[in-house]
C-alpha cells in the first residue's frame, strides 16, 4: 500500500504514522461496511436454511486468522518491545482460544449437546465472553501505548528489556490460556451460576441486557483509538476491526431472532472480516519488508563487491607504484653510474686532448670549440645527475630518509628560491624502504605543487614522531585557494599523496583558503612504517 511520507526507520505497521492513503482506505472500508450493514438490518430476522458446514468452516478460518495475527504481533513485539503490541497479540490469541471453545461446545457440531460438558447456554455465554473480551485487549493496547507517548502502539520503543521478550510472550500465552480455560469452565462446568440466555433457540430478555453491555465495549475501544491524535497505521486498521466487530455483534446477536437466520450468517461473515483486516495488512507489510530486505541485501552485496574491487585496485595500484619506483631506481642508477661516468670519462679525454694540443699550434676557433664542448659536457653531467635525483635520489637508498629529506629541501631551495624550514624529530624510528619512499614522495609532491601553484616565499616541512603516529606537515605562505577548488583533488596533485597515505593506513587532510597559504597534514601509524623489520 502506498505511503505519503518517508519511512525512515519506521518499518513496522505499528510505528508507521497513518498516512493519507491509509486513512482514505480505512474510511472507505468503514463506510462500505456500514452501508452493507444498513442493507442487512431489515432482513436480519429472516430465517435461512441450516448449513451444517458453516460453523466449523467459519470458526476454523477464524482460529487460523487469529493465531497467525497473534504470531505476527508477537514478532513485532520481539523487535519493538512495546507492551501495547504484547497486549494486542494476546487479544488475538484470546479470540482464537475462545473460538475453539465456542466450536467445541456448539450443539450438534461434535456432539448433540456439545463437548466439555456444555449445556444449552454454554455457547451463548462463550460468545459473550469472546466478543466482550477482545475490545478490552484493544483498550489495553491503547492505554499501554499512551504510557510511552506517541501513537497508540507506543511512540517510543523499549518498554521491555531485550532479554525478557520471550519470557513475556510465554507468560502472556500461559495467562491467556488460563483465562480461556477459566471462562470455558465457567460456561460449562459452572453453567448453573449463569442466567439463561436462550429458550428453545430464541433469545431471552436477560440476553438483551447482556448483549447490550457486550456491544458497548466495542464503541468504547473505537472511541479510545479515535481520540488519540497521532494514530499509527495499525490504529487505523484496528478502528476498522472494531467497526466490523460492532456490526458482527449487532447482526449476529442483537437484531436477529435466533440461530441460522440472515443476521446470524451475516454477522459471522463480518466477524471473519474483522479477524482478517489486520492480518491482511500485516501480511502486506511483511511482503513489503521482505522486498525491502531483498533490495538491501542486493545493495549490500554490491557494496561488498565494490569494496573488494577497490581493495583489488588498491593492491594493483600499490604493485604498480612499487614497480615504478623500482624502474625509476634502476633508470636513476644507470643514468648516474653509467651515463654519468661515460660523460665524466669523455670530459677527461677532452681535457687530455686539450693538454696535448697546448704545445702545438692550435687555431683559436678550434680551441674555443673544445672549451665549449667541455662546458656542454659539464652541463650535461649536472642535468643527468638532476634527472637521476628526480627519478630516485641515491641518498635515499644509501643513507636513508632523513638525509634524503635534507638533500630535497636544499635542492628545492636552490632551484626555486623558496626558503625551506625543515624540522625532523623522529628519534630512532625506523622506516622500511616502502615507508621511507612514501614519506619522501609525499614531501616531494607537496613541494612540487607549491613551486608550481603557491607563489610562496617560505615553506615549513615537519616530520615528527607523535606517540604512535608519525606526523608529516608541509605548509607555505603562498596565495592559497578556495575550498571549492580543493574538492578537485587533482588541483594540487593530491591523488598520489592520498594513495600513498592509504597504503600506509594513514590519514591526510588539506587546509587552505585564499591568502592563507596551503597546509598538508599527514598522520601515519608507526606500525605501518617498519613492516619489513616486524616481518
Amino acid at each position: 500500500m502506498g505511503r505519503d511520507r518517508d519511512d525512515g526507520n519506521q518499518m513496522f505497521l505499528s510505528t508507521l504514522p497513518a498516512g493519507r492513503s491509509e486513512r482514505r482506505l480505512a474510511l472507505t472500508v468503514i463506510v462500505v461496511s456500514l452501508a452493507l450493514f444498513a442493507a442487512c438490518v431489515p432482513f436480519a430476522r429472516r430465517p435461512l436454511p441450516v448449513v451444517g458446514a458453516f460453523i466449523p468452516s467459519y470458526e476454523a478460518a477464524l482460529v487460523m486468522n487469529d493465531l497467525i495475527t497473534a504470531m505476527l504481533l508477537f514478532g513485532q513485539f520481539n523487535s519493538l518491545r512495546s507492551r501495547a503490541l504484547l497486549a494486542l497479540g494476546s487479544g488475538y490469541l484470546f479470540t482464537a482460544g475462545m473460538t475453539i471453545a465456542h466450536g467445541l461446545t456448539f450443539p450438534g457440531l461434535f456432539a448433540p449437546a456439545g463437548l466439555l460438558g456444555a449445556g444449552p447456554q454454554s455457547t451463548a455465554w462463550l460468545y459473550m465472553f469472546w466478543h466482550a473480551g477482545f475490545p478490552f485487549f484493544v483498550v489495553a493496547y491503547v492505554l499501554l501505548g499512551r504510557e510511552r507517548g506517541g501513537n497508540a502502539s507506543g511512540g517510543l520503543r523499549g518498554d521491555v528489556p531485550r532479554r525478557s521478550t520471550r519470557a513475556s510472550i510465554a507468560f502472556c500465552v500461559v495467562a491467556v490460556t488460563a483465562i480461556v480455560c477459566g471462562l470455558t469452565a465457567l460456561a460449562t462446568v459452572g453453567k448453573a451460576l449463569l442466567p439463561d440466555l436462550l429458550e428453545n433457540g430464541r433469545f431471552t430478555w436477560g440476553y438483551r441486557y447482556v448483549i447490550g453491555a457486550v456491544w458497548l465495549a466495542s464503541p468504547v475501544a473505537f472511541a479510545m483509538l479515535w481520540r488519540h491524535g497521532k494514530r499509527s497505521a495499525l490504529d487505523m486498521w484496528l478502528m476498522v476491526v472494531m467497526t466490523a466487530w460492532m456490526i458482527d455483534i449487532a447482526l449476529a446477536a442483537m437484531l436477529n431472532h435466533g440461530r441460522f437466520d440472515l443476521g446470524f450468517y451475516a454477522g459471522r461473515i463480518y466477524g471473519l472480516l474483522a479477524a482478517s483486516f489486520v492480518l491482511i495488512v500485516l501480511l502486506v507489510e511483511s511482503g513489503t519488508l521482505y522486498a525491502r530486505l531483498v533490495a538491501l541485501t542486493r545493495r549490500d552485496m554490491r557494496e561488498r563487491m565494490r569494496v573488494k574491487e577497490l581493495e583489488h585496485l588498491g593492491h594493483l595500484s600499490a604493485g604498480i607504484q612499487a614497480a615504478r619506483e623500482e624502474e625509476q631506481k634502476r633508470i636513476a642508477r644507470e643514468l648516474h653510474d653509467d651515463l654519468g661516468q661515460r660523460l665524466t670519462a669523455l670530459k677527461i679525454d677532452l681535457t687530455m686532448l686539450e693538454g696535448d694540443l697546448d704545445g702545438r699550434t692550435m687555431a683559436p676557433a678550434l680551441r674555443g670549440r673544445a672549451r665549449s664542448m667541455m662546458t656542454l659536457i659539464d652541463e650535461t653531467v649536472r642535468s643527468v645527475r638532476h634527472i637521476a635525483a628526480g627519478l630516485r635520489p641515491t641518498v635515499l637508498d644509501d643513507l636513508g630518509l632523513v638525509p634524503a629529506l635534507e638533500w630535497l629541501a636544499g635542492d628545492f631551495e636552490s632551484r626555486n628560491g623558496i626558503v625551506v624550514d625543515l624540522h625532523i624529530d623522529i628519534g630512532d624510528l625506523y622506516f622500511d624502504s616502502a615507508a621511507a619512499t612514501a614519506v619522501y614522495r609525499i614531501v616531494q609532491e607537496a613541494l612540487t605543487n607549491i613551486a608550481r601553484h603557491a607563489e610562496a616565499t617560505e615553506v615549513e616541512v615537519e616530520v615528527v614522531l607523535d606517540g604512535e603516529a608519525c606526523r608529516v606537515r608541509v605548509a607555505d605562505n603562498g596565495r592559497g585557494t578556495a575550498a571549492s577548488a580543493m574538492r578537485k583533488e587533482q588541483s594540487f596533485g593530491l591523488l598520489g599523496i592520498r594513495e600513498r597515505v592509504r597504503q600506509l593506513s594513514g590519514a591526510v587532510s588539506v587546509d587552505t583558503a585564499p591568502g592563507e597559504g596551503f597546509r598538508l597534514s599527514v598522520s601515519l601509524p608507526v606500525s605501518a612504517l617498519n613492516r619489513e623489520e616486524s616481518a
